[in-house]
């Protein structure tokens, strides 16, 4: 399901370890009863360097973490065997050994003991003993001799094995009581009610699901039962919500297979039956049967048959509600033309082999309003009335990993990848916690400076798929972004890529205050000019670029080639008091720019500042400031939410931008 087999950059799985070996004898970790109020324990001494051992009782199963139970031994050096006096008879006990290694608590041994219940059985055979042998004689020739106490200490030891058995005897009574019952025949009843195992989760859960599993199973795949059984396993509440696609796929562009069965001449069709020919697709059009009215066999039409070449919008995977079809919804990027009017359809049926029609087994995408519009189709159906439900992508989108930050708190086993200082670091082998990434004595290997994800989508688009006579019109494949709660944040295309981005992460690990000037972007290669003062990169949280000289001006620029374009740059902290930060935008001269402060989108023409449009809503620490300008048109975003239009044709032929602070 979606990429959750493995982590980021593929480097190990996801779950326990398997190298995390404890070097520990499980075979002699026992438990037993050496009396009626105690459970000894005994175990071999864990070989290697450990960092801690944990003894744990649970009176419900295994332990099934370092801290699912009472605490009997947390130590890093602890005794061979430990004595457990707080028991009651006649219940069974469960113990669990964890290790911590690297960082990491890990599960050694586990044991478990039915503590012997008193039932008196040494002094019951006692009593049924003839009164002579009870009695010591010795130099004693008197019925007044003492008991013979040798003789009860043996009988003591008799009753010591009745009891276990007896105690044994009463716990199977309630072997099929799954409150009750060792935790092993639990896994059994769950087993035998059709339950897959459930590896991990709290014995009282487990008992739980035993417990009401007969009836879960009576009912299973309805909501209500699935809510139940989610409960019960997780001991969280459980909200279910229907989705049209239940299973994230990474291909969410898979289509059914096109291909029809071969057409039988001793079968009857009847209208709208699909058929293979001649490797040619048809269309019952007509009651038809036999030789005699079967498809032509050249992609001709008669009386009964018709080649499959027509849009098919109801077939088993079309969804009305979100007029989706495989997935796949009508969507318009041209204002005046809703989504609406955009027709999703699936044509099926291969062509003949040879056939220069390649209109088969594609999406089609169709406007069907009067206005001429740019359209597309995406993979993300959104039913009427739920535009901007958050639920939508995140029930319907493939989710992506992000790199943690480096923790010097936490081990890290070999394999992981962290995040320090605007850099990626690959773990060469298991790390204590406190090593530092940066040091030319770690361990740690830079992989990379850039955070961002690398995404590979294609698509074949063939124009036109019914009209041979209408000129073909570009087509290329995009993407939308949405944040872990929803909102979306965006959508790129894949057309050539004319984007400039610095993350202001590639500095020097020498030189972590480096110049920008003369440096390149990360993307599309553009060259730095300092113009006024210096900008350096700084690898601050994931890097930043900042003036060299606090308080003093600032200004930094790129030629991009083209005076109309998309600039946006994210706030981490604001300007000394004083001074402005600002997009600069058609930079001229060092007193000739447009610039888009925090609040306001201003000409900057010599000593004169002329304000075209101040924003609803000013931008803060955190918020990504975005400009549109195309000709004369402004549009300020504050985080994909616009904040401000304004229409400008000052210096509308400079192709230079940058940043300032000022």
């Amino acid at each position: 399901m979606a990429i959750y087999l493995s982590s980021l950059y593929g480097t190990r799985f996801y779950g326990p370890d398997p190298e995390f070996n404890p070097g520990f004898d499980v075979d002699s970790f026992s438990a037993r009863s050496i009396n009626y109020r105690t459970i000894e324990l005994t175990w071999n001494q864990p070989t290697g360097e450990i960092e801690g051992f944990r003894l744990l009782k649970s009176p419900y199963g295994y332990p099934s973490s370092e801290t699912d139970g009472l605490i009997l031994i947390d130590s890093v050096t602890p005794e061979s065997s430990f004595q457990d006096s707080g028991v009651r008879p006649g219940e069974i006990y469960y113990y669990a050994i964890y290790i911590k290694i690297s960082g990491v608590w890990v599960p050694a041994a586990y044991t478990s003991c039915l503590h012997i219940v008193d039932h008196n059985s040494g002094a019951w055979l006692w009593s049924r003993l003839p009164i002579h042998y009870r009695m010591l004689r010795g130099s004693q020739l008197t019925l007044e001799a003492p008991d013979n106490v040798e003789l009860a200490k043996f009988m003591a030891v008799i009753g010591w094995g009745l009891d276990r058995v007896r105690t044994s005897i009463q716990a199977a009574r309630f072997a099929a009581d799954p409150h009750v019952t060792h935790i092993d025949l639990v896994d059994n009843i769950i087993a035998q009610l059709g339950f897959p195992e459930y590896p991990g989760i709290q014995a009282l859960r487990k008992r739980s699901l035993a417990k009401e599993g007969a009836a879960i199973a009576a009912t299973r795949g309805t909501q209500a039962t699935i809510e139940a059984a989610g409960k019960i396993i997780s001991g969280w509440e459980i909200e279910l919500r229907r989705t049209n696609n239940l299973m994230l796929t990474v291909d969410r562009s898979q289509m059914l297979h096109p291909l029809p069965f071969n057409w039988e001449p001793s079968k009857r069709y009847q209208p709208g039956d699909v058929v293979r020919f001649y490797d040619v697709s048809y269309k019952c059009i007509a009651p038809a049967y036999g030789w005699e009215q079967c498809p032509d066999g050249e992609r001709r039409a008669n009386q009964w048959w018709e080649p499959l070449l027509v849009e098919d919008g109801n077939t088993a995977a079309y969804d009305p509600d979100s007029r989706s079809q495989h997935g796949w919804q009508g969507i318009s990027f041209t204002s005046g033309v809703s989504n609406n009017q955009v027709r999703t359809t699936l044509i099926q049926g291969p062509p003949r082999p040879g056939d220069t029609r390649f209109d088969c087994n594609a999406i089609g995408v169709r406007n069907t309003s009067s206005t001429t519009a740019d359209i597309g189709a995406r993979c993300l159906p959104i039913p009427v009335g739920r535009e901007n439900d958050p639920m939508i992508p995140i029930l319907h989108g493939i989710p992506l990993e992000e790199p943690q930050q480096w923790d010097p708190e936490r081990a890290y086993p070999a394999g992981s990848v962290v995040l320090y200082n605007g850099r990626l670091y690959y773990a060469t082998k298991p790390i204590p916690a406190g090593i530092f990434p940066a040091t030319s004595e770690s361990p740690w290997f830079a992989v990379g400076k850039d955070t961002r994800y690398v995404i590979n989508v294609s698509a074949y688009t063939h124009q036109p798929h019914l009209n041979p006579g209408v000129s073909p019109v570009p087509a290329s494949v995009f993407l939308e972004f949405y944040d872990e709660f929803g909102n979306y944040l965006g959508r790129e295309f894949g057309v050539t890529d004319n984007r400039v981005l610095d993350t202001f992460t590639s500095y020097l690990q020498d030189n972590p205050n480096q110049s920008i000037d003369a440096l390149l972007t990360d993307l599309g290669g553009k060259q730095w000019t300092n113009q006024v003062g210096q900008f350096v990169r700084d690898g601050y949280t994931y890097g930043v670029a900042h003036p060299a000289v606090e308080g003093q001006r600032a200004l930094a620029t790129i030629n991009y080639g083209s005076p109309n374009a998309q600039v946006a740059v994210t706030f981490v902290s604001d300007a000394p008091q004083g001074q402005v930060q600002a997009i600069v935008l058609r930079y001229a001269s060092p007193t000739s720019y447009v610039r888009a402060t925090r609040t306001q989108l201003q000409t900057v023409n010599g000593s004169t500042v002329t304000t075209l449009v101040t924003y609803s809503t000013p931008i803060q620490d955190g918020d990504r400031l975005t400009v549109t300008v195309n000709g004369s048109n402004y549009t300020v975003m504050r985080n994909n939410t616009v904040v401000a239009t304004a229409s400008s044709t000052f210096n509308s032929s400079s192709t230079i931008f940058g940043l300032s602070v000022e």
